[in-house]
């Protein structure tokens, strides 16, 4: 909560600039997506732009838009507007997008307009105009800045409702009040990865997991039932988001000896470097049985495929939309002048 309210007064002091897609509307949803990967480091700016996870889930959120709104029937007489921010797949930044979409409940829109800066300009523009209701927040994607974006939202009884944090800690209705979400909980993934463990005979295992809210509360769950299950865990290893080489290796060298499986709670950065350790260091190569963090993500995998061979990961059901293959093919960067962050991406060597 310190963290939360140390952010909340930077971004009542600090106007922002950042980039953002702006549907307007009499009610209006606000909206994270990592567009951008996670910084390299601590203040430094937004990784490179992401397309699957990023782009395509802009535009996703546009078209539902386009939809609900071109239909009659859903809401009569009311136009739905959001706004969609870049939450660069790290907490802090999801947290400081947040204190925005919300300024208008901390800040009046008149205090605004009455800044010094305002005053200097002597006119209130557009973006300056009072906000739309702000009916809830989608979003974000990672569990770690789920839980801080949740922990403002409750603040001002705002709903939010995540579309892939699965941390079984965001259940608990006394801490996360109005917190809602459209993907299973961990416990879910837990049991069957005993199930499958089970499956093959694989009763004796490593452990590793990404040492924050995903990979905590995935790993307790996954502990939970591995005893029930009658797995046992020889060892564990806790590893940063995005850990080192040296690290992951000091990790690796423990591990080595005794079971050569390793049942992996990974977030993709802790999954990448683990494989790339693997890929330099063969003698250190485990059999990775992996969670949803991992899943199907060809950045994990980039260049590293051979020695991805034979891990298995588990991926959450999702119904694949062809139709929205033939939508996305037919946006260029000439036109699509809704999304801020489509040209970059389509423009050659383009650089966030």
């Amino acid at each position: 909560m310190l963290e939360v309210l140390a952010v909340l007064v930077t971004a009542l002091l600090v106007p922002a600039d950042a980039e953002r897609a702006v549907v307007r509307g009499a009610v209006r949803l606000g909206a994270l997506f990592a567009v951008h990967g996670a910084p390299a480091e601590a203040g430094a700016r937004c990784g490179p732009v992401r397309e699957h996870y990023g782009i395509q889930r802009v535009e996703a959120t546009l078209r539902a838009l386009d939809a609900i709104n071109a239909d009659g029937s859903l809401l009569p007489g009311l136009q739905l507007g959001a706004e969609l921010r870049d939450s660069c797949w790290a907490p802090s930044t999801a947290l400081r997008e947040t204190i925005e979409l919300v300024r208008d409940a901390i800040a009046p829109a008149r205090a605004r307009q009455h800044s010094p800066a305002a005053s200097a300009a002597n006119c209130t523009s557009q973006e300056d105009a009072p906000a739309s209701p702000l009916l809830g927040v989608l979003g974000p994607g990672a569990s770690s800045a789920a839980v801080q974006v949740q922990n403002l939202l409750q603040l001002f009884s705002i709903p939010q409702v995540s579309y892939s944090a699965t941390s079984r800690e965001l259940s608990d209705r006394a801490r996360f009040g109005t917190f809602f979400r459209v993907v299973p909980s961990d416990r879910h993934q837990a049991r069957l990865l005993v199930a499958l463990l089970r499956a093959h005979n694989w009763t004796y295992v490593h452990a590793l997991h990404t040492d924050e809210s995903y990979g905590q509360s995935g790993m307790a769950a996954f502990r939970e039932e591995a005893a029930r299950g009658g797995v046992c865990v020889a060892r564990e290893e806790a590893l940063r988001a995005a850990p080192g080489p040296r690290e992951v290796e000091a990790a690796l060298r423990r591990l080595n000896g005794g079971p050569r499986v390793a049942v992996c709670w990974c977030e993709g950065r802790t999954a990448r470097a683990l494989l790339d350790s693997m890929a330099r260091e063969p003698y250190l190569r485990l059999n990775l049985i992996a969670s949803d963090g991992w899943a199907d993500r060809r950045d994990v995998v980039d260049g590293l495929e051979p020695h991805a061979r034979g891990a298995l990961t588990l991926r959450i059901r999702s119904p694949y939309l062809h139709d929205f293959d033939d939508y996305y093919r037919t946006l260029s960067p000439h036109t699509n002048t809704r999304n801020p962050w489509f040209r970059v991406r389509s423009l050659p060597n383009s650089t966030s």
